[in-house]
């Protein structure tokens, strides 16, 4: 998608930000499709059975039901995104994937080190930090 996306915006890094934007919507898309068909039919029922529109229904109960699959696709895209921008030098964007091209173009592993553990630790504190809200939105329903 970043080689399709370089040949009509160019290099640089409004690139990467709409690459990495297009990367990041199929999980948090995906994953909230998924949270709202999986709400139980007898809850649906229950709307319908009160008088709630199609729209109501998906406002006051699909949406706020599907929370927690929003977050676990949110989540997953922060992660994927995180690790994507680490290509960003190759389109002219800069960010820790410097280092990494850096240290490949000069056969230095320190260099690779001092681009890809930050990077790394980015993605894993991510990864913590929104597992936590995660499971916080599922306590909540509960």
């Amino acid at each position: 998608m970043l080689a399709i996306l370089m040949l009509y915006l160019g290099f640089g890094f409004k690139t990467i930000v709409i690459g990495l934007f297009l990367y990041s919507l199929l999980p948090i898309v995906k994953n909230t499709y998924v949270g709202i068909r999986e709400v139980d039919d007898s809850i649906i029922e229950s709307g319908v059975g009160i008088g709630m529109t199609p729209l109501q229904l998906l406002a006051k109960i699909q949406f706020p039901l599907s929370i927690p699959y929003l977050m676990a696709g949110l989540r997953l895209a922060a992660v994927i995104a995180i690790s994507v921008a680490t290509i960003g030098p190759y389109i002219g964007a800069g960010g820790l994937g410097k280092e990494i091209v850096s240290g490949i173009s000069l056969q230095s592993d320190v260099k690779i080190y001092a681009g890809a553990i930050p990077a790394t630790l980015i993605a894993i504190i991510a990864d913590l930090v929104l597992g936590t809200v995660e499971r916080k939105t599922k306590k909540r329903l509960a």
